[in-house]
């Protein structure tokens, strides 16, 4: 089991919730431990592969914090113990799903109600579809726009094929082109692009074209490729290779790095 803890906000005393504690988790989003500002442990949780809790998780408070397995509620009331994805509800007993997916006809050799390809440790399913096990999806704060990071494996597999560092790569953030982030031009019906820039390696930022994020394959004139690995390998492949051109050649008041790649 991998123990590798974030915590919130990168400041445990900045986080506030109803047992003025903070939350650490590991690389898909678990909550491992609960803990007060002080650094006093109020929770512990222990997972299996797929979710199931296990015997030496603990708590010292009736008020239990409910999101534990990714990230997700989970529901025990009425003895049902499962977790709440938005779009279906998840049995990590059975580890499967108690519906169907309804995005089931895109990919015909996977049983609809199969969790992460069955591969839990690498793969993180979002909302109860169908997992990117590549980048896992942030929620924006306020006025800012949604992001996607690198999962764990995915981050370690890219630091040690083109040698740039692994922390480096954790804190990238990837986002899609839209509203407040016009650029690249690439068009997406012509397979799309990326560009890179950051004002140092720490705070590097890829914006992809949309095609990279639709499921359908058919859309942007058969170039979409939401579930093609190869072609997001591909593309961050060549990207986080210009983090170290951000590392070497910095940030000036008027001028970013910026690379292009178009497939």
């Amino acid at each position: 089991m991998l123990y590798l803890w974030k915590i919130k906000n990168g400041d445990m005393s900045s986080y506030n919730n109803p047992f003025d504690s903070s939350d650490l988790t590991n690389h898909l989003g678990s909550n491992r431990v609960v803990a007060t500002h002080t650094g006093q442990v109020e929770q512990r949780n222990m997972f299996y592969p797929y979710g199931a809790s296990r015997a030496d998780c603990w708590s010292d408070s009736a008020m239990v914090q409910r999101w534990k397995y990714s990230g997700k509620e989970l529901d025990s009331f009425q003895g049902l113990y499962c977790y709440d994805y938005g779009f279906r509800w998840y049995d990590p007993i059975v580890c499967r799903w108690t519906t169907p997916d309804p995005m089931r006809e895109k990919y015909y050799d996977i049983s609809a109600y199969t969790f992460c390809c069955n591969n839990p440790i690498s793969n993180k399913d979002q909302e109860g579809l169908f997992p990117k096990s590549l980048i896992i999806k942030h929620d924006g704060v306020l006025l800012l726009s949604d992001y996607y990071t690198l999962t764990k494996p995915a981050s370690h597999l890219l630091s040690l094929i083109f040698g740039v560092s692994e922390d480096y790569i954790t804190n990238l953030q990837i986002l899609q082109r839209g509203y407040g982030h016009y650029y690249p031009l690439y068009n997406p019906n012509k397979g799309g692009g990326a560009i890179t820039i950051g004002a140092n390696p720490y705070h590097a930022t890829i914006t992809i074209t949309e095609n990279y994020f639709s499921d359908n394959k058919k859309a942007y004139n058969g170039n979409g490729y939401g579930q093609d690995i190869r072609k997001w390998l591909g593309i961050l492949s060549h990207e986080v290779k210009h983090i170290d051109h951000i590392k070497d050649y910095g940030c000036k008041v008027s001028f970013c790095y910026i690379s292009y790649f178009n497939t």
